[in-house]
């Protein structure tokens, strides 16, 4: 959690070695960022943010997510 962009990263790496799909390794790093955050003390509404990836981009080393990704991530999971 001290380096968030290589902790997001390898996150997205374990992920696609067992699975060889970009959106598997884009949910990987979404997650990743997810447990850093709560790990760096952000509470949970901040976690839930829909726009939660667009406030941690650099953690991303900006590469973008798959859409799938950031449909999920944009709160599509939520009941309206």
């Amino acid at each position: 959690y001290r380096d968030p962009i290589q902790a997001v990263e390898f996150s997205g790496i374990s992920g696609i070695i067992t699975h060889d799909d970009q959106r598997v390794y884009d949910a990987c790093r979404y997650y990743g960022a997810l447990i850093v955050a709560a790990l760096r003390g952000e509470a949970k509404s901040q976690l839930l943010d829909n726009d939660f990836y667009w406030k941690h981009i650099q953690w991303f080393n900006n590469k973008p997510l798959t859409l799938e990704v950031i449909n999920i991530a944009h709160g599509s999971y939520k009941k309206p």
